[in-house]
This record gives structure tokens, sequence and C-alpha cells, in this order.
């Protein structure tokens, strides 16, 4: 779990990482297994969390949405943005084509109006396809409920739904406070801030503004 922390910080950081994502063998630990562990913190540290910071820096701006589609795979949401159904997955010397499910063709169709919506409008609403198998739904702009946020649009195998999104929490489901604490340790610590924009980190030791933008600018 150290491996996170760059060379410069591993004097006082890995400690507090240690303690939020705890080994297996520690009493107590929400983690099973060691594969849970490390897919925790790559969670947080590399993908959902970086939701939380967008949404928190723009709020009333952004629109939330959770792709959990069959397989569910890193970027997969790329192929319902893109998918046309006219266009055949054949090979030039077969007649064999791979045809994907008909709902999926009808959940496509909605699910590229609320994105060609948004594109257009700055709305994912106002022109997406109303009458469509599955339904589209409004889509809000997310609202605090405890320390997550609510009324995220999920887009699953049978349609959409307004759902309550455990992984972009502050410090339950997920610890995206403290993913950016360590973010700001890091910065902080290797000079890497712009000048005039410090901001302590709760982890680590504290530094001077003179030697948190150090080495701002600076190439690696």
């Amino acid at each position: 779990m150290t491996d996170f922390a760059p060379q410069y910080a591993k004097s006082d950081t890995p400690a507090a990482i240690i303690a939020k994502y705890p080994s297996t063998i520690v009493a107590g630990s929400p983690f099973k297994e060691v594969r849970e562990r490390v897919k925790a913190i790559v969670r947080d540290l590399a993908f959902t969390c970086h939701v939380r910071d967008v949404t928190n820096a723009y709020w009333g701006k952004t629109f939330n949405m959770q792709y959990s589609v069959f397989p569910g795979l890193h970027a997969i949401d790329l192929l319902p943005l893109f998918y046309d159904s006219t266009f055949g997955l054949g090979t030039s010397n077969t007649s064999v084509e791979f045809n994907l499910p008909t709902i999926f063709d009808t959940l496509t169709q909605g699910y590229q109006s609320y994105m060609a919506s948004f594109a257009v409008h700055g709305d994912p609403n106002k022109a997406r396809k109303k009458f469509t198998f599955p339904p589209t739904i409004e889509w809000l702009q997310p609202r605090i409920d405890g320390d997550a946020f609510a009324d995220v649009l999920d887009v699953g195998n049978f349609g959409f739904r307004r759902i309550r999104d455990d992984q972009t929490t502050a410090d339950s489901g997920s610890h995206c406070d403290f993913i950016l604490e360590t973010a700001k340790a890091f910065t902080n610590q290797g000079g890497y801030a712009p000048p005039g924009s410090l901001m302590q980190s709760s982890i680590g030791r504290q530094v001077s503004e003179t030697e948190a933008s150090k080495n701002f600018g600076i190439p690696n």
C-alpha cells in the first residue's frame, strides 16, 4: 500500500494510508482478502474520488452517472456512446455478425439522447428521447445525502434509475476526503503547488508556502 506514496513523502504519509486501509490481519479490518484491500484504494485513488472532487468544484453544474450495464468494465460506457445499430460487427471473410441484444440497442438510443442533449444544450433532459424502451427518466443534478451524492443516474441492464452513490463518499463507502488530503500532502511536500495556492494537508508534515512551490513549473 505504501507504494502509492512518492519517495519524498514516504517518511510520514504511509502510516496514514495503512490506517485508513488496514491490513487483512488487523482486527476489525473491513477487508477479508488482500485483493479487496487493493481494489478499494485503487478505486478511490484512481477512479471514483475524482468524480467527487469535480462535483464539489463545479457544484450546480454537473450531472453524475453510474454505468453498470454488464460486464461493467472500465471504459465500456464508450460502446453505447458511439454504438450504431446499422453497423455490422462481422469480418470481411465471413458472414458471421455479432449482434448485440435488442434491449441494448434501445437502451443505447436513450443513453445517446442524454449525451447529445447535454452536448448541445448543457442539459441532458432538454432534448432526450422520452418515449423509448426502456424509458428515459429525468436526470437530476446530484444532491447531498449524508456524505454521499444522491440523484445519480444509474444506467443498468434494464434501464435508468436514480441512486445514492456510495462509491464517491467522503468517508464511508469510500474515503474521498482522505484521498484529497493525500493529494495535498504529495503536492506540497514535492514542491509542486502553484504559487499562492497552498492548501495545508491534515496528513504528514506541514510545509511553508515557499517550500510547497519550490519545484512548480520545473520539468521532472
